[in-house]
């Protein structure tokens, strides 16, 4: 007999390396339940399965299937109520439901509950919550009433946050993060002066995507956005690594731009490319910042078209229409050296209460950095539905073993492995606006 893990690890996509998928192997049983490890089926049911490509996220969902049942059989209040540790997510992911994450909210409180029996608050609604400004993550790892014992994190405010002196150094020793585990460039974001201060949970960055939609009349050559003083400034750092090297990636060099005017140029060229006939330029002159859904309705609308954007978004494309094709991925064309500055979310403990609460945040820590939960969590554990994916990016190596039914995600993952460089976990949050507005006049959005 072969247990369900086991299975998992049979029906991996070629692109991941055999030492990859034992470990892959070993992160899912150290993580699978009692009752779902044991899980069995036959080496003829296997030969089956494997015969017809049968999907692996089949699989594990059916291996789940009494651990779902228990999970659903707990009320919400119960597991909340008296709640031993109070959790903010990062709330900036696709909200596929439309209830302002809160399906997945429950879904991970209830999660955590039927493993450790502990009961947890979590929030993080995409509409109240702001984890970009540092006044902010001071009150949410701060000791008043607004405080957090737990905060996913953006590492891009890392250092800041450090000085603030608001993180717990070294949170859950018990947990390796090391590139065994996670992305390199992952572990090195979750570090300031060599010390661990957060568990790496998923990375991001822009990639430019080719899709055909069945919907679509004509072909663009561009969509995305070049506005706003976290995108822009993203844009140009991209630029400046592939013209430097991913060793100068650090933000307090880039202080001056008009000394890198091809970068400028680069940036301009690209953005140039969204140009409509009508003299319009939906990239630059704040349509698409200012409306997201509008970049998700003009690639639906398109027949071919280059769709610069985060992952998540472009998976919001191929969860509005699920008819559109993926047909190539690529880091976006600024520079030739073929660098790509990827960003990481991190799940990071509040100093101020993790002493009296130690033993409950390392056990929320493992739940939610393991490589199942990760699954779960990107392929819409909360909403189960057919072939439903976020195409959020975990920052698990393991992950990316376990989704060979989803073709984006290991298109994704050979450009990140290729290309990916640590972003800055300082410094950008007090040059960035001076960043947009030089780059903005130099460029004459």
């Amino acid at each position: 007999m072969l247990t369900a893990a086991v299975v998992l690890l049979l029906v991996t996509t070629s692109a991941v390396s055999a030492s990859r998928k034992l470990h892959s192997l070993r992160k899912i049983q150290e993580v699978l339940p009692p009752g779902v490890r044991n899980t069995s089926i036959s080496l003829q049911e296997c030969r089956h399965c494997l015969k017809f490509g049968f999907q692996l996220e089949k699989l594990l969902r059916d291996a789940m299937y009494r651990r779902r049942q228990l999970r659903d059989t707990v009320n919400a209040n119960t597991v909340t109520n008296g709640a031993a540790l109070r959790v903010l997510i990062y709330p900036y992911i696709p909200d596929l439901k439309g209830d302002g994450l809160k399906s997945l909210r429950q879904f991970i409180t209830r999660e955590f509950f039927v493993q450790s029996g502990i009961k947890i608050q979590v929030d993080g609604d995409p509409a109240t919550t702001d984890l970009y400004t540092l006044q902010n993550l001071k009150t949410y790892l701060g000791a008043g009433p607004s405080a957090y014992d737990l905060v996913e994190v953006d590492t891009i405010l890392l250092g800041e946050m450090v000085k603030a002196n608001l993180l717990q150094p070294n949170p859950n020793p018990g947990i390796q993060v090391n590139s065994e585990s996670f992305f390199r460039f992952a572990v090195d974001s979750v570090k300031y002066n060599g010390i661990v201060y957060g568990i790496p949970t998923l990375v991001c960055s822009n990639f430019l995507a080719t899709l055909t939609s069945p919907k679509g009349s004509q072909e663009v050559d561009l969509i995305g956005n070049f506005r706003g003083s976290w995108t822009l400034p993203g844009h140009y750092l991209n630029g400046y690594v592939n013209k430097l090297g991913a060793s100068t990636m650090d933000a307090g060099v880039l202080s001056n731009p008009p000394e890198h005017d091809d970068i400028v140029q680069k940036i301009r060229q690209l953005s140039n490319r969204c140009a409509r006939c009508d003299g319009r330029n939906p990239c630059t002159d704040n349509t698409y910042n200012n409306d997201s859904n509008a970049m998700i309705s003009d690639v639906i609308g398109s027949k071919k078209s280059n769709f610069l954007a985060y992952s998540e978004v472009i998976g919001q494309v191929l969860y509005t229409e699920p008819g559109v094709q993926v047909d190539s991925v690529i880091a976006p064309p600024l520079g030739g050296a073929g660098y790509l500055p990827m960003y990481t979310d991190a799940l990071v403990a509040n100093r101020n209460t993790y002493e009296a609460k130690k033993e409950d945040i390392k056990k929320f820590m493992k739940f939610y950095t393991s490589v199942l939960f990760r699954h779960q969590y990107a392929l819409c554990g909360d909403m189960p539905g057919p072939n439903c994916a976020r195409y959020v990016l975990p920052a698990n190596l393991g992950f990316y073993s376990l989704v060979p039914s989803h073709p984006f995600y290991a298109m994704l993952y050979e450009v990140i492995t290729k290309s990916g460089t640590p972003g800055p976990n300082h410094e950008l949050y007090y040059k960035k606006d001076c960043l947009d507005g030089i780059l903005s006049k130099a460029l004459k959005y």
